[in-house]
């Protein structure tokens, strides 16, 4: 490793004036090594031909909060700022130093130029309300988030209000930043079952009762059922998640596939039975092989959960299927024999694989 160090920086030395790409190779091999003057250096020079290097800007940051020096890169903030106003990124930065420098106040001056310049942002408040949290102060983040949904809608800056609820232990309030969130953007529903399955078992009835209410979207019902199977209640989540299907074929398969997926993830027969009725409707809502072979899932689904009617009940309906190919016939048939063989019947398994 030392050796195929001191071999790049040798390339670098011989190479004449360094390129962008070089002197960003240089500071990084240089911060390797410890050699932190010299890293420095070549991040500030790489910026002095760049001011938008967003490597070279972390680079520089981390060193110089290496050396107990962050105080050195405000100047060059500054005049990077005054040239150039909604560069976003240098403002993270500019945040983020400050706060690592203790000083409070410049953190809230910093904040409040950046929403000058760009007001229909919540970047802002967002970057103000991290940097106050990870002070310990995440009473005061919410209040500058709550601030900023005032400035910008009502659904605003959701999924980090409810981060910062949940954290403080209120997590019907985290669940129900989250129903906003997911119902404005269903891409946000990975993110609402991580930060929500920590929920304590005594509040997660309430929390399924707030995101399944009467007058929630069907968004917070369909992370409601995704939650329950994470809290291993899959048929409950099953039960939810089918009397909230939304009209919309397209809508409707994608909700159950993400069901069925969130199902394989625990390896109980619960999850397994749950997956079966999930694939079994599935297979309803799709046509030709993609709905033979939900059926086939299913059948296999139900025979791993030991409910060998539905399993049999999904075989008898992919066998009435007229496009069923010879690979899904001796999978069907592999698994008939299997819930045969399961459910006691051993005289009729052996008749059908002779």
């Amino acid at each position: 490793m030392a050796a195929r160090s001191a071999a790049v920086l040798l390339l670098l030395s011989v190479c004449g004036p360094l390129s962008l790409v070089s002197q960003r190779v240089e500071g990084l091999e240089l911060e390797r090594l410890g050699r932190y003057e010299e890293a420095v250096k070549a991040y500030r020079a790489e910026l002095g031909a760049d001011r938008t290097a967003v490597a070279a800007w972390l680079g520089l940051e981390r060193v110089l909060g290496r050396m107990q020096r962050l105080e050195s890169l405000i100047s060059l903030i500054d005049s990077t700022l005054a040239e150039m106003p909604d560069y976003h990124f240098v403002r993270e930065v500019q945040l983020r130093v400050w706060s690592s420098l203790g000083d409070d106040s410049r953190v809230a001056a910093a904040a409040r130029q950046w929403m000058e310049v760009a007001p229909e942002s919540a970047s802002p408040y967002r970057q103000w309300a991290s940097a106050v949290a990870n002070t310990g102060d995440t009473r005061r983040a919410i209040d500058i988030l709550v601030e900023g949904r005032a400035r910008l809608g009502p659904v605003a800056l959701a999924p980090e209000l409810a981060r910062h609820y949940a954290s403080n232990g209120n997590w019907t309030a985290a669940a129900l930043e989250w129903v906003a969130a997911v119902t404005a953007d269903n891409s946000h529903t990975l993110s609402a079952v991580a930060a929500l399955r920590d929920t304590p078992a005594r509040t997660r009835d309430q929390v399924v009762g707030l995101l399944a209410g009467p007058t929630t979207d069907l968004a917070g019902h369909h992370l409601a059922a995704e939650l329950l199977v994470v809290w291993d209640r899959p048929l409950e989540g099953w039960t939810l998640l089918d009397n909230s299907l939304p009209g919309d074929r397209v809508r409707a398969a994608a909700a159950i596939s993400r069901f069925v997926e969130r199902t394989r993830r625990g390896g109980t027969p619960e999850g397994a039975r749950a997956r079966g009725y999930a694939l079994e409707r599935l297979a309803g809502l799709a046509e030709g092989a993609d709905a033979e072979q939900a059926l086939l899932e299913a059948a296999q689904a139900f025979a791993e959960a030991g409910e060998f009617s539905g399993a049999r009940r999904t075989l008898d309906r992919l066998a009435q299927s007229p496009a069923e190919t010879p690979a899904d016939a001796a999978a069907a048939m592999a698994t008939l024999i299997l819930v045969t063989i399961e459910s006691g019947r051993l005289a009729e398994a052996e008749q059908r694989f002779e």
